[in-house]
């Protein structure tokens, strides 16, 4: 989804450089003219605030799934508007880059069977993937939902941003300015492939409950081993080669409330804050659902 034809293969150092004191001189003065923020440190907090906010747990949106099954909560999130959209980008990819492996387009029913073997494969692990058709401990479960052949050509397709509204039909060598104006679009910012899915996903967890009063602020990794301009390195981190991702969790049930990738060095940095302050201005001080309500980040 996010691509691994970047240009850039540099990676950004991760140095896991938090600071509270600096998050609780930035935001806790109320002289400054800031929301009226509350910081926890490891030493607590004096004069716990009265918690105002919404009622935490589940919100009126989610509650309708509470007795139903464990794909019906997968469901609020990765929505059926959300998957009519891969299905459209998909087949879009496929019919500009891959003519000839692409036998049909795929439609809603079968993208649902291809994500079910993506998370059989989160649960399963096989030195390669083909083993899951192919060898003496092959799975009646993906075989039965389809080929590796087709799995193979679904993976290669799969976008989330449609590539075919980048140069219209019917324009003369339309994949090589497809390309190009692709290209483009990730020089300007790498994520752009994923970016406004990470957005439509920030709504519905947030749509979809109301956090305690203690949220904490979290750092997390995801492995990545291809090549990729926002690439960060940690020789200490579990995966080595990962994209970094700070994220707002509620503390009491780890419900991850909302959250964005970090773009290494290029990462944007308004006036008056650090690199190491910007994580909690970009998820705590611009969401104003934490503001003046004893909300307490930790």
């Amino acid at each position: 989804l996010i691509g691994d034809d970047s240009d850039d293969d540099h990676d950004h150092d991760d140095d896991d450089d938090d600071d509270t004191g600096t998050w609780r001189k930035l935001y806790s003065q109320k002289a400054t003219g800031r929301p009226d923020i509350h910081i926890e440190g490891s030493s607590g907090i004096r004069n716990k605030p009265n918690f105002t906010g919404p009622k935490p747990g589940p919100s009126n949106q989610s509650r309708k799934y509470a007795r139903k099954t464990p794909l019906n909560c997968l469901q609020l999130f990765w929505s059926e508007a959300i998957l009519a959209c891969f299905v459209v980008a998909t087949n879009a990819y496929a019919k500009l880059f891959m003519s000839v492996r692409w036998r049909k387009d795929i439609d809603v029913n079968e993208f649902k069977g291809f994500l079910a073997i993506i998370l059989f494969f989160g649960i399963i692990k096989y030195p390669s993937r083909e083993d899951a058709w192919k060898s003496q401990y092959s799975s009646p479960f993906v075989s039965n939902i389809m080929t590796y052949d087709r799995f193979k050509a679904i993976s290669a397709a799969w976008h989330w941003e449609n590539y075919g509204d980048l140069v219209p039909e019917g324009e003369p060598n339309r994949p090589n300015r497809v390309r190009a104006a692709a290209k483009a679009k990730k020089k300007g910012d790498a994520f752009w492939p994923v970016k406004s899915l990470v957005v439509r996903l920030n709504a519905a967890f947030r749509l979809m409950w109301n956090p305690h009063q203690r949220v904490d602020l979290d750092e997390q990794s995801i492995g990545f081993k291809g090549r990729h301009a926002y690439r960060c390195y940690n020789p200490s981190k579990p995966d080595k080669y990962h994209f970094k991702m700070f994220a707002v969790n509620d503390s009491e049930t780890k419900y991850q409330y909302c959250c964005y990738l970090y773009e290494g060095s290029q990462s944007p940095i308004v006036q008056g804050q650090t690199a190491t302050s910007m994580p909690i201005y970009n998820l705590i001080y611009t969401n104003e659902e934490f503001h003046n309500n004893g909300t307490i980040v930790i």
